[in-house]
């Protein structure tokens, strides 16, 4: 896929930053350290989220997002904002790096949740302060709404991702080298952008639009959104040990939130690649869904900011 679709027909500008930060992702290779899904995947969760909006919801969004309220330009402008966290805030504000993800051991319970969010610095406790300032209309600092809506629906796509939401002391498959018909030097890459990649080939779409609008009526919008923010990072992290690291026989690590530890790398072939691309497409679906639930509850009543 070209890398630079992640600007959406943004004009010039937009264009060449994204021309610009795949220039330094192939210069640095820092590809696999981040983007949950690649930008085709945030977008692809944007884009679907934008189309459960309600009308109350949407003419909020477009006017943090400073555009029209039609549905059109405000699934763009979310699409556009989807990406902003992982190709702006990571090199303005490296602070934010630790905010992507929530690093669960593989033999960690409820009772070591707390323990692996220090300071509040993780993917869940992040998308509670960002729904707490938006409901409120708070600014928090450096952070204009926004950015904050910005951090939402990209983080909204990073929890979905099963591997943001564990560790076997590799870094959530950062560490883990594979072989697979994906170029792909790391587990967490293939399980990210990689296999969104795989699953638009099947597809046969082209655009981030085209494969949201396949999902949808592939995958019905019937789920409900959780309790805790947390109960979807448990979801992810049983399926990353499930569908990952039991499926592919990768040896349990003692639990090591930090450690890089490097075992030979895997080789994976199509068929693992195939099987596992349905699970991707449902979760990139139910990313969607439930954040447009999460933002129709913001701003679920007339007085909300």
């Amino acid at each position: 896929m070209n890398n630079n679709r992640c600007a959406i027909r943004t004009g010039f500008l937009q264009r060449l930053a994204a021309g610009f930060t795949v220039l330094l992702v192939a210069a640095f290779g820092s590809a696999p350290q981040c983007r949950a899904w690649g930008g085709d995947g945030h977008q692809i969760t944007a884009y679907i989220a934008a189309d459960h909006l309600t009308a109350q919801a949407r003419g909020k969004v477009a006017r943090i997002l400073g555009v029209k309220d039609d549905p059109v330009d405000v699934a763009q402008a979310m699409a556009q904002a989807a990406i902003r966290p992982d190709i702006e805030f990571r090199t303005s504000a490296p602070e934010t790096l630790d905010w992507h993800f929530m690093n669960l051991c593989r033999q960690d319970t409820a009772a070591d949740e707390r323990a692996r969010c220090p300071a509040g610095n993780c993917l869940t406790a992040r998308i509670d302060r960002f729904v707490d300032d938006l409901r409120s209309g708070k600014k928090d600092g450096k952070w204009a709404a926004s950015d904050q809506l910005a951090f939402l629906i990209n983080f909204m796509g990073e929890i979905h991702q099963p591997l943001h939401a564990i560790t076997n002391a590799d870094m959530g498959g950062k560490c883990q080298g594979v072989i697979a018909p994906e170029p792909a030097n790391a587990l967490h890459s293939l399980w990210g952008e990689r296999m969104v990649s795989h699953l638009e080939r099947q597809l046969d779409t082209h655009t981030p639009a085209e494969t949201a609008a396949v999902l949808q009526r592939r995958i019905p919008d019937d789920v409900a959104l959780p309790a805790r923010i947390s109960d979807i990072a448990w979801e992810s992290h049983r399926i990353a040990e499930n569908e990952a690291y039991r499926k592919l026989a990768i040896p349990m690590q003692p639990c090591e939130p930090a450690a890089c530890v490097k075992l030979p790398p895997l080789r994976i072939g199509k068929d693992y690649l195939d099987q596992e691309s349905t699970l991707v497409a449902q979760r990139l679906a139910l990313g969607g869904y439930r954040l447009a639930a999460l933002l129709n509850s913001i701003w679920s009543s007339p007085w909300a900011q």
